[in-house]
């Protein structure tokens, strides 16, 4: 039970670390400051449950379908996972991922559709997938098979399935790292630094940016980085912000 626990919230954190990253966007800043627009929420989202759940409850059947179209339509450009639209209709609305929970983590990753043989066309999960952009695959269980025939079969298989999925990107693939929170902010840190003149960082003379970055950011948090390692910050950081 303790080594599902450690997967669910690894699986978590990896949502959380690839809306954080994706939110660096210009493109994508922009275009949430308009879809929250559209619908009345604030720009920095709402201070509660309470409050999103008193706006929810104000708007109209129509209006509530209109929402969720234009989640779905705002996560699939930036090719976040649709099994997530809770995290991501959260951070929407809040303007932060929600702590880490169990029931916060439903429908990551992976999501189980019931309705596919009851439908005769394509069921509502099935469309939502093959619109989302997002590489998938699909997995068909039978009714004879046990937790552990179907685990076998993934563990077997599993490098015919992340090689699947590789191909149907059509750019190049996501690498998601998580970074500690508060690397994260040191590293926002050195971003902003690195937008400063030579002469309010105090560099010396003939010295580069990044060096007078790396001495005060390794006295200010008892670091030991390098100049490559902040020059290396500084790219990746730039990276995540520039437009789409």
């Amino acid at each position: 039970m303790k080594g599902e626990k450690g997967d669910t919230k690894k699986q978590f954190n990896k949502i959380a670390e690839l809306i954080y990253k994706t939110s660096l966007g210009l493109d994508f800043r922009l275009d949430l400051s308009k879809l929250r627009g559209k619908f009345g929420i604030d720009n920095q989202g709402f201070n509660s449950d309470k409050e999103r759940n008193d706006w929810y409850g104000s708007l109209s059947s129509k209006q509530r379908d209109d929402y969720w179209e234009s989640v779905y339509e705002f996560f699939a450009k930036y090719n976040l996972p649709v099994a997530s639209h809770w995290l991501i209709d959260y951070y929407i609305t809040h303007n932060k991922v929600p702590p880490f929970s169990p029931q916060a983590s439903v429908f990551n990753t992976c999501e189980l559709d019931f309705d596919a043989i009851s439908y005769l066309g394509t069921s509502p999960t099935d469309t939502k997938w093959k619109t989302g952009k997002v590489p998938f695959i699909r997995l068909y269980i039978s009714d004879l098979a046990s937790k552990e025939d179907v685990k076998a079969f993934i563990d077997k298989n599993w490098k015919a399935i992340k090689t699947n999925l590789g191909f149907q990107w059509s750019g190049n693939r996501r690498v998601i790292r998580p970074i500690k929170e508060k690397d994260k902010k040191i590293h926002e840190e050195i971003y902003f630094l690195s937008l400063r003149s030579r002469d309010m960082l105090g560099a010396e003379r003939k010295q580069y940016k990044e060096t007078a970055i790396t001495k005060i950011i390794n006295k200010k948090y008892n670091k030991n980085y390098s100049d490559d390692n902040v020059r290396q910050i500084i790219v990746r950081q730039r990276k995540l912000r520039k437009k789409v």
